[in-house]
């Protein structure tokens, strides 16, 4: 028997301890109801539960969302029904017109009714709403407008390399590069020979001369240049009356300067020829033509507005055959990729243009002081930082234009040679009429129809048309030209329904496109806001005095159809059936689409139920297995105490020990 560590009494200890955390776990779920209440209760399921939890939150709203569809559906049903109602009696009314019996007073009390039901087809497509938004006139908001954005063309942001490469003198000859050409070739100048090697020993090669005595006129000297061929040497008419261009094909060799030599004295284009070994510098009009040597070792990078671009020199290792211009050339090219291009200038230096458009551009080059200096004649990176801008067009392209007819379905717009159809990629091409539309300088905003007569001054040349696949009618007019690269035309156009998206599932992309009509008036063929309106039936014709309002305010703004005579009241009974026949189409479309959504509100009440039982499994608690398992548990508690009473007794028969 021992005194200080009484065992007995430390396992009851420790047994009570755990059925009384098991009890608190399970008063704790059937307080709640819920199997997990916290992630330590079931990690996996918490996860789980939580991912379904949000499937059926989506699901009952999207249930709720496709009722709200239907209600809209039922909204602008019923109104179509009255309009149906209108148009049956406007058809009857023009039946009873075209009856011979019928006077002209008559006709004309007929025609008065015909007039106001016309203004009540207006004020019904135009005042039915849904949640405050108009659904029978089409989508008006929030811009009814059509607008083409046309960004600036024009030239690219430029700076050029503060060192000419290869020799760029201007006058009689310039050289825009250097190579070697074979060691004693010459070229003489009418008399004057200038001779092409390197610091070595000359070697005998041909000469190549050119006379410009003798030659009859312009022409015949320039087909002399072309026809003249040096290895490794370009020539080219120059800019003046006899002068042309000599380009060699690379820049430098092995570290060897090119030299020009000359059998007399004469001075080129600011190079004195004095038959003296003469290097080329590149100061004042006179080139520069030092070997590059190798620079594959040296890095080199071009910023242009923050963005950097590595350029790539493994090409340029100082061989004569590989330092050419055209490698240097392309080595930045892919480099700047689509954030500009490098060309060669006629004074021999590289130009730099990058291609945004409409603001400054900040283009730089780093690199170690060897490089810099070597190309760019430099070793402070800061000097090649230029700002430029790109010149705007101030041709016949204006910024934008407006016209506020917006296009009919399928109707085209032309600008210059390029036509552009109005498409709506999800739902097929508008129809309509083409309408030419010219752009002018200063134009101010024109209807479609004062625009039609002036097409004569902007092609779209060189430029790309896509469909926009994810914003509904917006065509995108992209140019090829530099200065024009990222940038685009848009064309935006409100289409002539009412489109909205029912969101009928939980998740992105089940989204329902629901499309209503326009039926005022004039969509159905029995108005016109001009007199001269085609009807599309032979023999009927709109009233040439204004009389429809759009049925919200007294004005008036449509002609109406006439039935004033026998001949006019028989072709617009085959109107209204035009008009009857249409507004039929619109209510069966929409029939379809609510019984559709019937089912789909079924459906998604249905998956509702299911997910909810899934998520049952894993979020509830069994209460019956719960209150058995607490009552075992209570059981457990009480037991335990009473042993643990018990327990703790055990040490006082010490006590009879030492008394005994």
């Amino acid at each position: 028997m021992r005194i200080n560590n009484n065992i007995p009494a430390l396992n009851a200890h420790r047994l009570l301890s755990h059925n009384t955390n098991k009890s608190s776990g399970v008063l704790e779920r059937l307080s709640s109801g819920r199997k997990i209440n916290k992630a330590a209760d079931d990690a996996a399921g918490m996860a789980i539960s939580e991912k379904m939890k949000a499937q059926v939150r989506g699901l009952k709203k999207a249930s709720q969302n496709t009722l709200d569809g239907i209600s809209l559906i039922q909204t602008a049903e019923g109104a179509m029904n009255e309009v149906h109602s209108m148009l049956q009696r406007m058809r009857e009314l023009a039946v009873q017109s075209a009856n011979g019996t019928s006077t002209d007073e008559d006709r004309k009390a007929i025609q008065d009714e015909i007039n106001q039901l016309t203004s009540e087809v207006n004020r019904i497509a135009n005042g039915t709403e849904f949640n405050t938004r108009n659904i029978l006139r089409g989508n008006m908001a929030p811009n009814s407008n059509t607008t083409v954005h046309r960004m600036s063309t024009g030239a690219p942001a430029t700076f050029t390399s503060g060192k000419p490469f290869g020799i760029a003198a201007t006058g009689v000859f310039s050289v825009n590069a250097s190579d070697l050409p074979q060691n004693g070739d010459t070229l003489t100048i009418n008399g004057f020979v200038i001779g092409f090697h390197d610091l070595g020993t000359p070697v005998t090669g041909a000469n190549v001369t050119i006379n410009r005595t003798g030659l009859a006129d312009e022409e015949d000297f320039r087909d002399a240049i072309r026809a003249l061929t040096i290895p490794g040497v370009t020539l080219s008419a120059g800019p003046g009356v006899g002068d042309f261009r000599v380009t060699a094909t690379s820049i430098g060799a092995n570290a060897n300067d090119v030299e020009v030599e000359s059998s007399a004295a004469s001075r080129f284009g600011g190079i004195t020829v004095d038959n003296t070994p003469v290097t080329l510098v590149g100061d004042n009009g006179d080139s520069q033509v030092a070997a590059l040597g190798n620079l594959t070792s040296q890095q080199l990078s071009i910023w242009v507005d923050g963005k950097e671009r590595i350029v790539n020199l493994n090409k340029l290792d100082g061989t004569a055959q590989n330092a050419t211009t055209t490698s240097l050339l392309e080595a930045f090219n892919n480099a700047l990729g689509d954030l500009g291009d490098a060309v060669w200038t006629d004074a021999g230096t590289i130009e730099f243009r990058t291609t945004s458009i409409g603001g400054a551009s900040e283009v730089k080059i780093t690199g170690t002081d060897n490089i810099l200096n070597a190309i760019f004649g430099t070793t402070v990176a800061d000097n090649l930082i230029v700002r430029g801008e790109a010149e705007r067009d101030t041709g016949n392209a204006v910024g934008c234009f407006y016209f506020n007819d917006v296009p009919e379905i399928g109707s085209t717009l032309t600008i210059g040679n390029e036509k552009i159809e109005f498409y709506d990629s999800r739902i097929g091409p508008y129809t309509g009429s083409n309408r030419p539309i010219n752009l002018a300088d200063g134009q101010n905003s024109k209807t479609i129809e004062s625009l039609v007569s002036e097409l004569s001054g902007l092609g779209f040349a060189g430029v790309d048309l896509d469909v926009d696949p994810d914003v509904p009618q917006r065509l995108i007019v992209t140019a090829d030209a530099e200065g024009f690269k990222g940038q685009a035309i848009f064309i935006e156009g409100t289409p002539k329904e009412f489109i909205t998206n029912l969101q009928i599932g939980p998740n992105q992309g089940q989204g329902f496109r629901l499309s209503i009509g326009d039926i005022r008036a004039t969509k159905l063929g029995i108005s016109w806001t001009t007199p001269e309106g085609n009807t599309g039936v032979k023999g009927s014709a709109f009233r040439s005095v204004i009389e429809v309002t759009n049925g919200l305010s007294e004005g008036v703004i449509e002609y109406a159809l006439d039935v004033s005579t026998e001949d006019r009241a028989t072709a617009a009974i085959t109107v209204y059936d035009n008009a009857i026949l249409k507004v039929a189409q619109l209510r069966g479309a929409l029939g379809a689409i609510q019984n559709r959504l019937e089912y789909t509100a079924a459906n998604l009440d249905n998956t509702t139920e299911n997910l909810t039982a899934a998520l049952s499994r894993i979020e509830d608690a069994d209460m019956a297995l719960e209150m058995s398992e607490f009552t075992k548990l209570n059981i457990l508690m009480q037991s335990g105490t009473a042993m643990l009473a018990q327990a703790n007794q055990r040490p006082q028969s010490i006590l009879q020990l030492i008394g005994g």
